[in-house]
């Protein structure tokens, strides 16, 4: 069980206030897909993804024994297809979602605020949920992915991977959004002992991530691949590294204070971990 400021389910949204927490009830989770999806088709990433149609609901999909669910009703080539990239599935409500092996092997954060669902990020974990053999993460099975020599003990031991971070496109979904995610995704981790993440990330994320906004600590950790569409980079993010990062920067501090879980002055709209 999660403290209760993990949760989001029926809190009351203020008009100044943006919810965040893990995606627990079928709502929050499909709500939570829908972004990434659309996210990733406006982005072009899902255009060589092999697009089909299930006779099942979405909700029954995503539950806990959705994978096994999944692979009972595709034909084995599409199997392989799953495993290896995912799947564009169109279910029978006529929702669209792209959906992964390590949709069912991850920790997943939504954020919330008057307009909707506005934010995704998940942390796939390795050998977390032990109830199933889990999958290696995704920096690790990218046959296009090759780690620098220097990197590839150190990567080794990382065992979570930030994926579908994504918000919403337009004036709903300011840079808070982006922050507040990053924030809960951090306090999980602490909860779990974990202190660095490895993902692989658009290009145009990492020059996000590495400026005066964030000043996160991107290491990469191998040469830029094409993956999902676009160019995009493995990299490793010690956490602790990070917040010193910006501690350093005064500009920063209290960025950094409040990713640790402080209450900072400015950060009101927050709601969560």
């Amino acid at each position: 069980m999660f403290e209760p400021n993990y949760y989001i389910t029926n809190k009351i949204i203020n008009d100044e206030k943006i919810y965040f927490g893990l995606a627990l009830t079928p709502e929050e989770i499909i709500n939570r897909l829908i972004i990434v999806t659309n996210r990733y088709m406006q982005e072009s990433y899902l255009e060589n993804t092999s697009f089909i149609k299930l006779n099942m609901k979405a909700e029954d999909v995503i539950a806990d024994n959705g994978l096994s669910l999944v692979l009972d009703h595709l034909s084995s080539d599409l199997i392989n297809i799953f495993i290896k990239n995912g799947l564009l599935i169109e279910f029978n409500e006529g929702i669209k979602l792209y959906l992964d092996k390590y949709q069912w092997q991850s920790e997943q954060f939504v954020a919330k605020n008057k307009t909707g669902y506005v934010g995704s990020l998940r942390l796939i974990l390795y050998d977390h949920f032990s109830n199933e053999k889990p999958f290696l993460l995704p920096t690790f099975t990218n046959n296009q992915s090759v780690l620098f020599p220097e990197w590839k003990e150190r990567a080794g031991n990382v065992k979570a991977e930030l994926s579908q971070f994504a918000k919403v496109k337009g004036p709903q979904a300011s840079t808070g959004v982006s922050i507040g995610l990053l924030r809960t995704a951090y306090q999980l981790s602490k909860k779990y002992g974990i202190d660095e993440w490895i993902a692989t990330i658009d290009n145009k994320i990492i020059k996000l991530l590495s400026s005066y906004v964030f000043c996160i600590d991107i290491n990469k950790i191998g040469p830029p691949i094409e993956y999902l569409g676009s160019l995009s980079t493995p990299v490793l993010i010690n956490i602790n590294e990070t917040l010193k990062n910006m501690e350093d920067k005064r500009s920063n501090k209290l960025l950094a204070d409040f990713l640790r879980g402080q209450t900072v002055e400015g950060f009101e709209w927050y709601v969560g971990p």
